[in-house]
């Protein structure tokens, strides 16, 4: 099923194809082609005090990064998920549980991008990126600004002895690896665009991943 997500604090917007419709439709969707009414209704959705989660059926989704920039200010980040030891390296960023992650500078591409930023985030370096993980979108209001923001992940392990750090001045207290048995804490108090995108590729890369 071909479809993407983006998250507006704890709500959900989900883009599918209309090939999907009569498995996926629930009492709050809407199936559109033209380009306009998806944007009013993106828009709608934005703006309603009790927003829910969303499912819009839409054909064109190769082209709905380009629809979505008439409704939002595109930013782009990228991070790490770092493996070591059967462990995954997790920080606390403003009290809730997270994934070291960050801006993409200006010409940076964005595996530089995400070393860096777990570099800067944990004191981790050097770490060496293993695969490409699913990517997250989610959504703020900035004044008057509506931001959509794609986070680009990658699977990590470190190379060499390192000595881990928190980056306070980035609102980070804490930054630990933790085993697998606590990787359902950890999803359930992290954010949900973490946990619906990116809860069973980490697993998997988890039970995949050497002892040692």
């Amino acid at each position: 099923m071909q479809m993407y997500k983006v998250f507006c604090e704890n709500d959900r917007l989900n883009f599918l194809k209309p090939s999907d419709l009569q498995a996926e439709k629930t009492a709050n969707s809407i199936f559109g082609n033209a380009l306009d009414q998806i944007v009013a209704q993106v828009q709608l959705w934005l703006n309603s005090p009790a927003r829910g989660d969303m499912d819009i059926f839409f054909d064109d989704l190769k082209n709905l990064e380009s629809l979505l920039g008439q409704v939002f200010e595109w930013r782009y980040a990228a991070g790490g998920v770092v493996l070591h030891k059967q462990q995954m390296l997790m920080i606390l960023r403003n009290g809730i549980p997270d994934l070291p992650k960050g801006h993409i500078e200006p010409g940076e591409a964005v595996e530089e991008a995400a070393i860096r930023e777990v570099s800067e985030e944990t004191g981790l370096l050097p770490v060496k990126i293993i695969s490409a993980l699913p990517d997250t979108f989610h959504c703020y209001q900035l004044d008057a600004t509506w931001v959509i923001k794609k986070t680009s992940w990658f699977c990590m392990r470190p190379t060499a002895d390192f000595e881990i750090r928190p980056q306070q001045e980035e609102g980070i207290t804490d930054v630990k690896f933790i085993q697998e048995k606590d990787l359902d804490e950890f999803f359930a108090s992290t954010y949900r665009s973490i946990r619906e995108i990116l809860e069973y590729p980490i697993k998997n890369l988890m039970a995949q991943h050497p002892k040692n």
